[in-house]
């Protein structure tokens, strides 16, 4: 909210590293916000890091590297960064392998909440996009999955059906319908109805009712 990002929680540095005081400025020249201000994971080495970084500090000289990942999360906010001991051979390979890692932490940073006795489902927890992020997918097109998605939501379905219907987890349905609302610039699925649906709860089943199919230009 002050323009920085701060460490949470680290390991694997030394203990006079400092990580836990680190701080970067949103407006330097650094992996961290190159990666959150344009939402797409940075890979980079020592060799190249200064200068395609200028502003770059290494922060644990104790902890020689390879090569470095960040890794922001759908929805901003928060960013994983990975100090790599081997070396990156394969960018395209990492960049894939990381996009996994990348949709699996969204996941479960928006999905799930630590337990006593595990990881535990809280379904009223609903992933949040970062206002940057939603000025930049406003009026962009639909993706092909993202029309399917629309389609159904206009016919009344909801996440759980659609995600049944599709093949697809709940988790998947509800982060593509938070970009589906911010690509077509609504705040829910209440402002894609018409006006005299808009009383019927969210959750009701579809299969008991057929919504009319609105009028909204995707683009």
């Amino acid at each position: 909210a002050d323009g920085y990002f701060r460490t949470i929680a680290s390991f694997g540095y030394s203990i006079d590293s400092g990580v836990e005081k680190y701080e970067i400025p949103l407006d330097s020249k650094r992996p961290i916000p190159e990666a959150y201000k344009n939402s797409k994971i940075v890979i980079t080495k020592p060799e190249v890091v200064l200068s395609e970084f200028p502003d770059f500090v290494q922060t644990d000289l104790n902890a020689p590297w390879s090569a470095i990942v960040v890794v922001p999360m759908y929805g901003g906010g928060y960013i994983f960064v990975f100090r790599l001991q081997g070396k990156v051979e394969d960018l395209q390979f990492a960049e894939v392998y990381f996009g996994a890692i990348r949709s699996l932490l969204s996941h479960y940073r928006f999905e799930e909440h630590l337990h006593p006795h595990g990881p535990t489902r809280n379904r009223s927890t609903k992933m949040p996009i970062a206002d940057s992020h939603k000025s930049e997918l406003l009026g962009k097109e639909l993706t092909v999955r993202q029309r399917t998605i629309f389609n159904l939501i206009l016919e009344g379905f909801t996440n759980s059906s659609i995600a049944e219907r599709l093949s697809y987890s709940e988790s998947l349905i509800r982060q593509e319908t938070v970009v589906i609302y911010a690509k077509l610039g609504v705040s829910g699925r209440k402002e894609l109805l018409p006006e005299e649906e808009k009383s019927i709860p969210e959750e009701s089943s579809a299969d008991s009712r057929k919504l009319t199919r609105a009028s909204i230009a995707i683009g």
